[in-house]
């Protein structure tokens, strides 16, 4: 089976690693990039793909599925570029804010697919959203679950949810990145080192992400569990709620889903 690539950059590197994965000798992998040196790069990391820089080859190689790894940005010009080739082939689009109906205008031939992953995708632990157009049958939905399988796990949901997955999972690893990068800069400021301060922070972030996966207790338990009543917890989860932080969080996921709803042209 082969998996062609449009776009060669994190995310296309991350699935590429999934698959990598995989024992299955059959299996191949073509990439289309344009800059020589990410192409050199892949090429050193993964043995086993073929790079090229035309995206017609892509589609002479005759894949099963072909994953559209660009930039929202240049969409508008690719899809113009492979409509002519896209009839009947199977389109895996992972841009934000790019729907099946702005692919269809162009490709209207085509099998869409639209999956919103996240960069975790690139240690093989991500997740996120997966929507399907309505000429995928189920053999063809279990095919290309398989092409993920190993980078993460995808839900099924409509895709007029996905401006809700792009704001959780999607962009949901910035925000806990970013909430880690103050923990760091405050554990500094408290006397830590700042190694220190990072392997206590990156650790904490890690061991509650699998705790809260693996506990039958819900986010909220858990946490009550931690905050004894009148002590150090308790004092910064009542800091967090004085400031509001709640609401900071819900006005963050609502300014994502407005700006994903704007490059979708909603």
């Amino acid at each position: 089976m082969t998996i062609g690539f449009i776009g060669g950059g994190n995310m296309a590197e991350a699935i590429i690693a999934g698959l990598s994965q995989k024992s299955d000798s059959s299996q191949k992998i073509i990439v289309s990039e344009p800059f020589v040196e990410r192409r050199e790069y892949l090429k050193a990391k993964f043995k086993n793909i073929h790079l090229v820089s035309d995206n017609a080859e892509i589609f002479n190689a005759l894949p099963k599925a072909i994953i559209l790894a660009t930039k929202p940005q240049v969409f508008p010009e690719l899809l113009k570029e492979i409509a002519p080739y896209s009839s009947g082939q199977i389109l895996i689009s992972i841009a934000a804010g790019v729907t099946i109906k702005t692919i269809k205008a162009q490709c209207p031939l085509a099998k869409l697919v639209r999956v919103m992953p996240n960069t975790p995708f690139l240690a093989l632990a991500g997740c996120g959203g997966i929507t399907y157009s309505k000429e995928i049958n189920n053999q063809e939905k279990s095919m290309i679950l398989d092409i993920f399988k190993n980078s993460g796990d995808l839900m099924e949901v409509p895709e007029e949810k996905m401006h809700a997955v792009t704001a959780i999972s999607g962009s949901g690893p910035a925000y806990f990145f970013y909430f880690t990068e103050e923990l760091i800069k405050a554990g500094v400021a408290a006397g830590l080192s700042p190694e220190e301060s990072r392997i206590l922070a990156s650790k904490t972030l890690f061991g509650s992400g699998k705790l809260l996966i693996e506990s039958s207790d819900s986010a909220e338990m858990l946490r009550k569990k931690v905050t004894s009543p009148k002590g150090t917890t308790e004092a910064s989860i009542n800091s967090f709620i004085s400031n509001q932080v709640g609401e900071k969080i819900d006005q963050a996921v609502k300014a994502n889903i407005k700006r994903s709803k704007e490059l979708a042209g909603e």
